[in-house]
Parts: structure tokens; sequence; C-alpha cells
């Protein structure tokens, strides 16, 4: 029963599909037997409902807080739900509602968690949580109590020893005042159990913050110890009330060699003063002056340029570094001649101490500081210093320094917060585009995948170097972040889409930006996941391989953006508001309607409400959409819903490179055939094949006198055959690229569900263009006229054995479709279409479109249709 456990705990974490569908791909029969006749409804519900929560948690931090936190509400009082599913979904919306600075909130989901447990939680991240809420609630000693009671389940943590240490601020639960004794007590039993000096206040007479802390530890230079020299780099701006925190905690360090290098970042305040005067009284000091400001990045790489020391560490002008920081840092560094680098840790404060987690509250508050890096200098020069961008970028040089080395940074002491560094609501951790939320959607996460995706792609022994901070940037950074902060991305044509997706609109919407590359658009990329999809994968490679060359721009969550047009490629990605939409301007926003509102015609499966969509347009980005056809039968079905309000008069067919698609002659290959070879590819979905057993066996000609080859999988088809039919080959998805695929067929067959709405079918035009007659379901008339040859599904073998006979007749068929192709697909349509959007006559109101002829085809891009026979 444990295996099987553990068998269903994988498929729910790998899909969200049901756990048979899961069990049945990956297992044997006899394990899909065994554990159909094993488990329950009940049981099946319980692990699908404790993934859900977990992966709804993610989509709430991933962009869609909206939606997610009504389906995390529902969940959590769901009479179903099991409690440690009711749990863990309370638990989801405490630290978002705390993160969000609604402390009441998260106390009462917090509670909701206690008692969906029903016994004593081990887990320390929840008992952080809830202590900090009740202390903001002035519950002071129920949060001691509660601490109390998990230090005698879980030891002196460090993380409960601060969080005690928290409880002794301000006033506590009976009225008495706060006792800055007790919190000493309470914070140095993290720096004496390390063998390190105890902190005190510098000024008894003053309360305990943190501009009043200093320690008994004395330099170590009077031993006459041989020092390398640290060079730290304080990059400062607007710093004049904090600057002197951090140049009192350094000037106290127990490694005297030191020389501390304040630059000054263009700031309009008093902070250069500040500076200067400490540098009159300590000659370990030297300031120096950027003329403009360009962030803390590139005030560091001013300062490494006048650094002499062996040993390099930047210091933030906000934070406070216990005395033996420095020393602890060195000494492993000297210790080590291997080690590439080290880091210490770090607690976010406020000014009168009070400790605080990350954005997003988890078991630690304590954690490891990027800032603190201290490594050798010639290795940081090696490696071009710091990007010049104005977030991130120590995170960013921490993974080039190990990609460079293949070896990891050494955190020292991760018990032992050496650094306190201050929380200020004006911190750029903590604002709007910039907030470190966005580390997981928007600006933060971009910039880390696009690194990533730089550092993996480079050969096997290069540099991950930059060539200069002034020269071309490795990879590309939004914007917004940059040096020069672009204010907003100007383009052509932005392309909003899934990029993830792997079926026939990403194809499409791919093939849209290489069409708008190639006639010379400057195109941006703006990522829009579906809902109901893994938010936290990556983005396509294939994709950021175009930013990594230049060719597009990818617009971060948040940024600002101006437009001439705006292509959405998928409509039902708009069914869910994103959190940090973009700050957009456009002449057009148009919406491709390669997916109907259902998939349906007889409205079952629905996908998206189209009102819901252009509301969502309308009110994060305040225009009001159009809604493009790609074919007649879609216009024909948008007039008819009524709840598509602006609908193009043209239809924009897909898109595809002729150049490239449509350059095979085309060939009669009965003489050198006994048989004719039929097939397609599509996705295996229950649409995607007639209804009934019979027309499957009617439309791809089971048991005739052919080969039948099918891409993308046929289990659908085989649950209704309950067989394989012999004379079919089946390939899975994936495993050819169409063009392979394609280039084996003599005819292409597809018929779709009866009730399926098929919007285009860009699999027919893939074939068209290789020169492949398609024989088609009558319901595609409307769409490809006489480019396809249309039978019922009874008719079909009849039909390919009467062209298979005819030559003539063969080659006219392929030619139609070709042409078809070249005529209304052809990439140099784009710009065409685009263009004509500043016709009045392109729009109509969904009780007057009309469609309008296509044009013909650009005479520069036509296409010998060539026949050859043997």
């Amino acid at each position: 029963m444990f295996i099987l456990k553990r068998i269903m705990r994988i498929a729910f974490d790998l899909s969200p599909r049901p756990v048979r569908h899961f069990i049945r791909d990956r297992v044997s029969p006899d394990t899909v037997r065994f554990v159909q006749r094993s488990l329950s409804d009940r049981q099946i519900q319980r692990f699908q409902s404790e993934v859900l929560a977990r992966k709804l948690e993610a989509k709430l931090w991933g962009g869609f807080s909206e939606q997610a936190l009504t389906d995390l509400e529902a969940l959590k009082k769901g009479p179903e739900t099991a409690p440690r599913n009711v749990s863990y979904a309370a638990w989801a919306l405490a630290r978002w509602y705390w993160a969000s600075g609604d402390s009441v909130r998260a106390l009462e989901n917090l509670l909701v968690m206690q008692e969906a447990e029903g016994r004593t939680r081990k887990d320390l991240a929840p008992i952080l949580l809830l202590a900090d809420c009740l202390i903001k609630g002035g519950e002071n000693q129920r949060a001691r109590d509660l601490l109390e009671e998990h230090r005698r389940l879980l030891g002196d943590n460090p993380h409960l020893v601060l969080a005690m240490a928290n409880t002794f601020s301000d006033f506590d639960g009976l009225g008495y005042p706060k006792s800055d004794e007790r919190r000493l007590e309470w914070i140095n039993q993290l720096f004496v159990r390390a063998g390190l000096a105890p902190i005190e206040k510098a000024d008894a007479a003053r309360p305990l913050a943190l501009d009043n802390l200093a320690t008994s530890a004395m330099p170590a230079g009077h031993s006459g110890d041989a020092q390398p020299k640290i060079s730290v780099i304080i990059p400062a701006f607007k710093a004049q009330d904090t600057l002197h925190i951090a140049l009192e905690s350094l000037l106290r360090q127990t490694w005297a060699n030191l020389e501390i290098l304040v630059v000054d970042d263009a700031s309009p305040d008093g902070t250069a003063d500040v500076a200067n005067e400490y540098a009159a009284r300590d000659s370990r000091i030297r300031v120096f002056r950027m003329e403009v400001n360009g962030g803390p990045y590139a005030a560091r790489n001013a300062g490494l340029a006048r650094a002499s020391g062996e040993f390099v560490t930047t210091h933030d002008s906000d934070d406070w570094s216990h005395p033996q920081k420095l020393e602890v840092q060195a000494r492993a560094l000297l210790k080590d001649v291997e080690q590439v680098g080290n880091v210490t840790h770090w607690v976010r404060t406020l000014p009168h101490l009070f400790f605080r987690g990350t954005s997003r509250p988890s078991g630690q508050l304590i954690q490891w500081n990027h800032s603190s890096l201290m490594l050798r200098r010639r290795v940081l020069e090696k490696l071009g210093g710091w990007d010049e961008v104005r977030i991130s970028a120590d995170t960013e040089l921490i993974r080039r320094l190990e990609s460079a080395h293949g070896r990891e940074v050494v955190r020292l002491l991760p018990d032992v917060p050496l650094s306190f560094a201050l929380e200020e609501a004006t911190s750029l951790t903590r604002r709007g585009v910039t907030h470190a939320r966005t580390q997981f959607f928007g600006v933060r996460r971009e910039y880390h995948e696009a690194g990533m995706f730089w550092l993996q792609s480079l050969a096997p022994g290069a540099l991950p170097a930059w060539q200069a901070p002034s020269g071309p940037r490795a990879f590309p950074a939004p914007g917004l972040i940059l040096r020069d902060r672009v204010n907003a991305t100007r383009v052509d044509l932005l392309v909003v889409m899934d990029f993830n997706l792997q079926g026939g609109a990403y194809i499409s919407t791919r093939n849209y930006v290489e069409a708008a590359l190639q006639s010379g658009l400057k195109v941006g990329l703006f990522h829009w996941r579906r809902y109901d999809l893994d938010v936290t994968k990556p983005l396509n490679g294939a994709i950021r391989q175009l930013a990594q060359a230049g060719r597009v721009s990818i617009i971060a969550p948040g940024e600002s953006v101006s437009a001439k047009t705006v292509l959405v490629g998928y409509p039902v990605i708009l069914q869910y508001a994103i959190d940090l939409p973009l700050d957009l301007d456009c002449e057009h926003f148009l919406i491709i309607t390669n997916q109907f509102a259902s998939r349906l015609r007889s409205g079952g499966d629905a996908q998206y409400d189209p009102a819901v969509v252009a509301s969502n347009v309308e009110r994060l980005f305040k225009v009001e959409p159009v809604w493009v056809p790609i074919s007649g039968l879609v216009q024909d079905l948008m007039e008819a819903d009524g709840r598509y309000n602006r609908i193009h008069s043209q239809t924009w067919e897909p898109l595809v490179d002729t150049d490239d698609w449509c350059n095979r002659p085309i060939r009669w290959r009965r003489p050198e055939r006994n048989r004719p070879v039929i097939g397609r590819h599509a996705r295996d979905h229950y649409t995607k094949w007639p209804a009934s057993r019979e027309r499957i066996a009617q439309a791809y000609c089971a048991g005739n006198s052919c080969d039948v080859r099918l891409l993308g999988g046929t289990a659908k088809a085989e649950e209704l055959l309950g067989r394989r039919p012999a004379n079919w080959r089946v390939h899975d998805f994936g495993t050819l690229e169409p063009k392979e695929f394609l280039a084996d067929l003599d005819f292409f067959i597809h018929y779709p569900h009866e009730d399926y709405v098929e919007e285009f079918g860009r699999a027919v035009i893939e074939a068209m263009a290789m020169g492949i007659p398609v024989i088609l379901p009558h319901v595609f008339e409307k769409t490809f006229a006489d480019a396809a040859i249309y039978a019922a599904p009874e008719a079909v073998w009849d039909t390919v054995v009467s062209v298979w006979q005819d030559e003539q007749l063969y080659l006219e068929r392929a030619r139609l479709g070709r042409e078809f192709v070249s005529a209304h697909c052809d990439w140099s349509q784009l710009p065409r279409r685009l263009s004509a959007l500043h016709a009045p006559e392109s729009l109509a109101a969904n009780t007057m479109a009309v469609s309008t002829p296509l044009s013909s085809p650009d005479p520069s891009r036509s296409h010998d249709v060539r026949t050859e026979s043997p």
C-alpha cells in the first residue's frame, strides 16, 4: 500500500489529469487494475485537492492572485476537502495576506489552519507567522507562550530565538513596557553559541535600535597579524540618514586592514557630506561621487575600479554588520584557497530591531545575504564586475561565479545573522513593479530566467563574463531595471501569448512573430500563461533564443510599452486577469480567434467567455479589443454568439513560411508504391476524432489496402475501436517533425469530432503547402473552398482510390491546395493586414460584419507549383 500511495503522489505532482489516465500512460495494465480496485473515489479526491492547493498557491504568487484567492477560499471551505488540504489552503492564504499587509486576515487563516489540523504542528513557518500576527495585535504574551511551547518541541532553533526577542518589543500583552535587556539576551544567544562577541547598546541611555549597537570585540590588527586588505564598497543613494549605521559598524570591525569605498550615486541629499565627515576622521574611508545616478551596481563597479584590496566585498548603506563579520569571511578564504567566495547571513529588521522574514513568509527569519559576497578581487575583475542593472545583480553575480568555477559559494554560519538589514517601505525590494514578489511574477523573474538561459547556453569552458560594464549586454534584461532606464519600450507589434503551449495556436503565433520580423517590424513579446497550466515553468527556450539573439524584446509584467498593434495569439489566456498588467499604449488591440468560446457547437466544453475576456482587456489596458476570425466558419459563429462586440471584417488565416513549406515538388507516387500512404498529425484529444467507432474506422481507412500514418497518438481512437487497426502506424507526439512526417504521405485526412468547432486546421494548410491532396468533411468547405476534397466518412476510401488512380486529378488537387496556401497564408500577408487596420471598413458591428475577399499573393513570394511524376 505504501508503494501505491507513492505512485499516487507522483501522479498528481506531475500531471493535472485524473490519476487513472496518468497510471494508464505510465505503468502496466496490471497496476492499473490494482489501483482501481484499491483506491476509493474519496481517496482520489483527497490526493487531487492536496495537489490542487499547492498549485493554486503557485498561481497566487505567479501572477493570478485575483482568481487564485477565490479558488483557494472555495477549496478551504469545500465540504469534501480533507482537513489537511483545508489546512494547506488556509496556510497559503495566510502567507499571501500577511505579505499584502493584512495581518488580521492572515491571523484568521492561521487559526483555521490550527483547527483543521487538530493537533500541535511541528512546522516552523506557521508558528513564526502566527507569532508575528499576535504581536501585531498586541498579544505579545500569547505569542511568547506559543513560541515557548515549540521551543520545547524543536529546541533552540535560531529563528525561534529571534522570534522570541520580538515578543519583548513595544508593549507586551499585560501593558508592561518593552525590555531591551531581555531582547538582547535572546539575540545574543546566537552570537555566543557561535563563539562571537555579544552585542550591546552603544549608548545605554538610548533605546535599543539599529543605530545604537556595539560590541566589546576589539580589532585583531593589534596582534601583529599580516592581514590582506579587504576593499568594502558601499553604494549610497539618499542615505544621509542611514549611512552612519553602515560606517560605524565597519569602522569597528576586528579586521583592521580595510579600505572603505563610499560611492555616492548622485544623491540629491547630504549623503556625500556624511561620508566626507567620516573620511576626515578615518583615512580608511574614501569617497567618490557619480555624476549621474546609475543604480547600486554601476556604483559598485565604479568602486571596484578604484579598489586595491586582495579581497572585495560590498555593504549596503543602511545595514549594520557584526564587528567580526569581515574577519570570519576573510579567514575562511585564507584557510581554503580553492574557495571561490563566501557569504554570511542576515536578518531583516525594522529600525527598533523588530525582526522580519522575507516578503513571502517561510520557516526562516535568517537568510543568506547575497550582498555580503566576499571574493578575491582578481576573480571579480576577470568576471567583469557586476551587471549594471538596478536590482538583483547580486544573485546574478553569484550564479555567474559558480558557473565559471564549477563550485558553489560557501555559506558561513547559517544560524547567525552577522548583518541586520534595515527594512523600509521605500526600499526597491518592497516597492511596486520591482517588489521582491516579482521574483515569482515580474521583472525579477524575467531577469533571472534570461540570465540562467544565457549561462546554460554557453559553450563548455566559456567564461561567463561581461566584456565591460559599458559594453553590449551578455543577455537581455527588462528595460525598467537597466542602468539607463527605458521608461517605455516602443515596438511596432506586441504579441501576447502563452509561449509555453505546443499546439497549433502557439505555432500560428510564432509564425506571426517570424512574419513580422521578416517584414522589418520591431517586435515585443509578452508571456501570459494559461491559468490552468503550470505557471512556474520557465519560458520556452526557443522564445528565449529569439530574445538572446536580439530579434525580439521580451516585456515583463508591469513594464510600460508603446505598440502600434497588439496581437493576442490565443483568447483563452485572457479569461483570467493578471497581476502587474502592462502599462500599455496602443493603436489596435487584436485577439486572433483561433479558439471559439466553446469547443463544441452545442455549447459544451466552454473555453472562455468573450464578455469576460473583453472586460479584462478593458479593465487592465483601458482599450476595447477587436476579435479577428481565422475563417468564415468562425466569423459566422461569432456573429451568431452575440458576445463578440467588435469583429474584424476580414478573416486572418494562419500564416506559414511558404518559402520553406512550398518548395517540395508535387509528386504522384502511385507507380512506385503499391499502396497509398494516408495520415494526419494532431493532438490525441477527443475533439480530434469522430464520435463513433464506425466513423473513425471509415474516415481513417482501417483495414483498407493502404498504409495509415498517424502522428500525435491514437489512445482516444483506440478506446472506441477496441484495438489498433493492423494498417495503422502510430508516432507519438514530438517523435517526428511535421514536415518530416508529411513528406511520407500521399493523402492527408482530417476528420474531427462531429460537434467540434474546428476553427481552421493548421495541420491542413501544412499538408497543402507540402503538395499533398487533403480530404476533409464538408464542414470545411467554407474555409478551404476548392483547395480540398470533401467526403463523408464512409466515402473517404472510395475518394482516395479514385484520386490515387488518376495522375492528372491527383496533381491538380495538390496544386489547388498549394495555391490556397500561397494566396492566403504567406508571411507577406501580415504587413498588408496591419496596414488595412487603418481603413474604416476594417471593423464592423457583430451583426454587420462581412468577410472581404483576401488579397492576391505577393508576386515576389510566388512559388513554382511544379509537378513531378516518375
